[in-house]
This record gives C-alpha cells, structure tokens and sequence, in this order.
C-alpha cells in the first residue's frame, strides 16, 4: 500500500471512530510514527543506493582512466627501455672503440720504446767490418804478416763493400801495393 491511502484510510477511521480512547490515540501515534520511520528508511536505502552507484561509477571511472594511465605508462616504460638499450649498446661500442684506441696507444709506446733493429744491424755490421780491418792491421803491422793481411782487407772489401772500414782497407791494399812496387823496383835495380 502506499503511504498515502493508509493516510487516508487512517483519518476516515478516526472519523468513524467513537471518541477516541487513550489508547487509540497511542496506537495512532505509533502507528504515524512505524510509517514516519520506513518512510525515512525507504528514502535512506535509496539515497544509500545512489550514492552506491555514484560511488560505482566514480570507481569504475576512475579505473578505466588509471587502466588507460597504465597503459600509457607500460607504452612509455617499453620506449624507455628501448631508448636505453640503444644507448646502452652504443655505449659499449664507444668503449670498445676506446680499448682499441687505448691498445693502439700502448703498442706505439711500445714500438717507439724498442730499439730501432735497422740501426742496430747497422752498428753491428759496422763494428764487425771495424774487427776484420783491426785484424787485418794486427797481423800487417804487428805480427809483419803480409798475405794473410791482405786476405784480411780483400775479405772485409767482399763482405762489406759499401762499409767506410772497407774504404779504409782498399787505402791498406794500395799502401801494400805501393810498397811492394818499392821494394820490387829497388830489388831489380841492385
């Protein structure tokens, strides 16, 4: 029934009704105040009732606007993580680069840090033309040796014939030819 008829049906009671006892005007008050209290009760579920669904739908809202944030942040984090590899990799290309660099650095030290093998072979052949010419000398002039100083000088001209020591033994043979020739012309004439 609704709240109205019972209202109606109430008054049309109490008009029909003898004078009203004590005791009906109790039952009455009660009665106005069991039907003052759902009415109180029906507007309260439903008010609770939308804000439920207000609240519902707010929810929902909000979820499908933080769902759509969170994709959008999982979007961005990918991009990221991409952008980031990329440097990454080109990082470690760059390091690589630079511990070739760093390699070829040291290896030049090292290069400019050995001795020069081409002007130590020359020294070596200098300093072994200069022994056979010392030789030669020693067994010319000291042990008075003449062929065998000869053989000496001819063998230093051969192996190092481009050698100043060589040059300096061809002076030592044309000093003994010139010698020889001396003595030769000085035994023919006596």
């Amino acid at each position: 029934m609704n709240d109205l008829s019972l209202t109606d049906l109430l008054k049309q009671a109490d008009l029909a009704a003898p004078a009203a006892v004590p005791e009906t005007a109790a039952i009455e008050l009660a009665v106005r105040t069991a039907l003052r209290r759902r009415r109180t009760a029906r507007w309260a579920a439903m008010a609770a009732a939308l804000v439920v669904l207000a609240v519902a739908a707010g929810v929902r809202t909000v979820q499908v606007h933080s769902d759509a944030r969170i994709a959008e942040v999982e979007r961005r984090v990918r991009e990221l993580n991409e952008q980031s590899q990329a440097t990454l990799a080109m990082v470690q290309e760059v390091l690589e680069g630079q511990r070739r660099q760093e390699r070829l650095v040291r290896l030049h030290e090292e290069l400019d840090s050995m001795p020069d093998v081409h002007a130590q072979m020359e020294a070596d052949i200098d300093r072994s033309a200069f022994v056979l010419l010392y030789q030669a000398d020693q067994m010319y002039r000291e042990l008075n040796l003449k062929e065998t100083a000869v053989e000496g000088y001819r063998r230093l001209i051969e192996l190092f014939p481009q050698n100043r020591w060589a040059q300096i033994a061809r002076e030592r043979l044309e000093e003994i030819d010139k010698r020889q020739k001396t003595v030769d012309k000085k035994g023919d004439v006596s």
